[in-house]
C-alpha cells in the first residue's frame, strides 16, 4: 500500500514539474467522504433469521488533479481510494485482503481525461476515461450514465438556442489473448441536440450500440455485470446483437415557480435468437413547487416496462425490460439507490416497476441545516412467471418486482454545513416491502441511520 501511494505522489509530484515547465496551472480538488452505518435487513428484506443485520464503517478518497495550459487546453487526473470497509476480512474487488489493524485498499484510476476546444471553432473535445450520461433532466439515467466511461464527446454550439452532441464510448472490451474473446467488444455512438430558450430546454438524442458476436457471449457468460442487457433465459448468439435507443430530456420552468421535469427513453436489442432479443421504455416526472422560501415540495412519477407472462415453462422468449448497461437511476427513492452512502442498493436487475414519490426537499429552519423527507409508493409491472428465473442475475429478489410485489418507503435526510467545505449528513430510511408468497420468503421491514462526513474541496 505505502509503496502505491509513493508512486502516486510521484507520478502527481512529476505531472505537475511538467506542467510547470509547459506554463500550465494545476490545480488541486477532491472529495473525501466517510460515513458509519446501522442496518437491519436493509438489502435483504428477510425475517430475523436470514436478513442482514449489521454496522459499517466506509471511507473513499478520490483526488483530482487538473493541468490546465488555457482555457481552450486542459488535461484532468483523478484517483479513487477505497472504498474501504473498516476491518473487514476476506477478498475485495481490487484482490486485497483487509483485516483490523489493515489499511491495505485499492487505488483506481476514476479518470483521465483531456480536454480541448478545435481552433478557429467553437466545438470542444474531450476525450479520454471520463463521466458520460445520456441525456436527462433529473434523477439519472437508466441505460446509461457513467462516472468513468471510456471513450469521446464532442459539443458544439450551431445557434444561440440550439447546439450539437455527438459521442463514442467502449462499453466492453474482451481479452484478445483468448479466443473466445477476441474481438469481444461493445461500442455506443450517440446524438443529441440540445435546444434551450426562455423557460424551457428540450433534448432528443439517439444511440446505436454495436455488439458484436463475442461480445454478447461474453456478457451472456457474465450476468453478474450485464444483466441488464440478458433476457430471462438467454443463451450464447450465433451473430452480432445490436441494440439501438431514442429518447428525450425536458424541463420548464415558464410557469415559475412551478417547474417540470421529464424523461423518455425507449431502447431495442435485436440478436439472432427471440430468447435473446429484449427492448422496453423508461418515462419518468417531477413536478416541483418553488414558491416557498423554506421548502420545495416535489411529486415524482415514473414507469418502466416489465416482462410480460412466459410462453411456456421452457421458453420465456423475448425479454420486455429496457436493456441497461451501467444505470444510474434512483429518482430520489434509497430502494433505487439513492442516499449519502458509499455503497447504495444501485442495480439494473430493478427495472420493470412503476412509482409515485412526494418530497418535501430543501427544509430550511434552521441555520446552515437543510433537510428532504421523502415517501414513496413502488410496485413491479413484472409478471409472476419471472420469480421462476430468480436464481439468475436478471432477477434478483428484493430488487425485481412482480405485479404483486409492493415497497413502501419513508426516508429523512439531514445535511450540516459545519464549514464550506465540510458537511455532515444523516439518512435515516425505513422501507417496508411486501413480496408475493412465490418467493417463498418470510419478507420483513428493512431500516437504514446513516452519519457520515464529506470534505469536499
Amino acid at each position: 500500500m505505502k509503496r502505491i501511494v509513493i508512486l502516486a505522489i510521484a507520478a502527481v509530484a512529476m505531472f505537475s514539474m511538467v506542467a510547470t515547465a509547459g506554463a500550465a496551472e494545476l490545480k488541486v480538488s477532491g472529495k473525501f467522504h466517510t460515513n458509519f452505518g446501522v442496518f437491519n435487513n436493509y438489502g435483504s428484506w428477510q425475517d430475523e433469521g436470514n436478513g442482514r443485520q449489521s454496522t459499517q464503517f466506509e471511507t473513499r478518497f478520490r483526488p483530482a488533479f487538473d493541468f490546465v495550459a488555457s482555457e481552450a487546453l486542459s488535461a484532468r487526473l483523478e484517483l479513487e481510494i477505497g472504498d474501504v470497509d473498516w476491518g473487514k476480512t476476506g477478498e475485495t474487488k481490487s484482490g486485497a485482503f483487509r483485516y483490523q489493524g489493515d489499511n491495505t485498499s485499492s487505488i483506481e484510476l476514476r479518470r483521465a481525461y483531456m480536454n480541448f476546444i478545435i481552433p478557429n471553432t467553437k466545438a470542444n473535445v474531450r476525450i479520454g476515461l471520463q463521466g458520460i450520461s445520456l441525456p436527462n433532466s433529473f434523477g439519472g439515467h437508466p441505460v446509461w450514465d457513467s462516472e468513468n466511461a471510456a471513450g469521446a464527446v464532442v459539443s458544439t454550439p450551431v445557434t444561440d438556442m440550439v447546439s450539437l452532441t455527438a459521442g463514442f464510448v467502449r462499453a466492453l472490451k474482451g481479452d484478445d489473448s483468448s479466443a473466445d474473446q477476441q474481438d469481444a467488444s461493445a461500442d455506443m455512438w450517440f446524438a443529441a441536440v440540445p435546444v434551450k430558450a426562455e423557460g424551457f430546454s428540450l433534448t432528443p438524442y439517439m444511440a446505436y450500440v454495436s455488439v458484436t458476436k463475442n461480445g454478447f457471449n461474453l456478457a451472456n457468460n457474465d450476468a453478474g455485470r450485464f444483466g441488464g442487457l440478458l433476457g430471462l433465459n438467454g443463451t450464447e448468439t450465433d451473430d452480432d446483437a445490436p441494440i439501438w435507443y431514442a429518447g428525450a430530456a425536458f424541463e420548464m420552468t415558464m410557469f415559475d415557480p412551478f417547474v417540470v421535469k421529464a424523461n423518455f427513453v425507449y431502447g431495442s436489442l435485436d440478436a439472432e435468437e427471440d430468447n435473446n432479443d429484449r427492448s422496453g421504455w423508461s418515462a419518468n416526472a417531477a413536478f416541483d413547487y418553488k414558491g416557498f422560501d423554506f421548502v420545495t415540495p416535489e411529486l415524482v412519477v415514473a414507469y418502466t416496462s416489465g416482462e410480460d407472462d412466459a410462453k411456456n415453462s421452457s421458453d420465456y422468449g423475448e425479454s420486455n425490460r429496457l436493456p441497461a448497461f451501467d444505470q444510474y437511476m434512483n429518482l430520489g427513492s434509497y430502494w433505487l439507490g439513492n442516499g449519502d452512502f458509499v455503497d447504495t442498493l444501485e442495480d439494473e436487475s430493478n427495472l420493470g416497476y412503476w412509482l409515485v414519490g412526494l418530497n418535501l426537499k430543501d427544509i430550511s429552519l434552521v441555520d446552515k441545516l437543510t433537510q428532504t423527507i421523502g415517501v414513496y409508493y413502488i410496485k413491479g409491472t413484472n409478471s409472476k412467471d419471472v420469480i421462476a428465473y430468480s436464481d439468475t442475475a436478471p432477477i434478483t429478489f428484493g430488487k425485481t418486482l412482480t405485479e404483486d410485489d409492493s415497497v413502501w418507503e419513508v426516508s429523512l435526510t439531514s445535511h450540516y454545513k459545519i464549514y464550506d467545505e465540510l458537511t455532515a449528513y444523516l439518512d435515516l430510511v425505513y422501507i417496508s416491502p411486501d413480496f408475493d408468497d412465490e418467493w417463498n420468503v418470510d419478507d420483513e421491514a428493512g431500516t437504514a441511520a446513516v452519519f457520515g462526513l464529506v470534505y469536499q474541496f
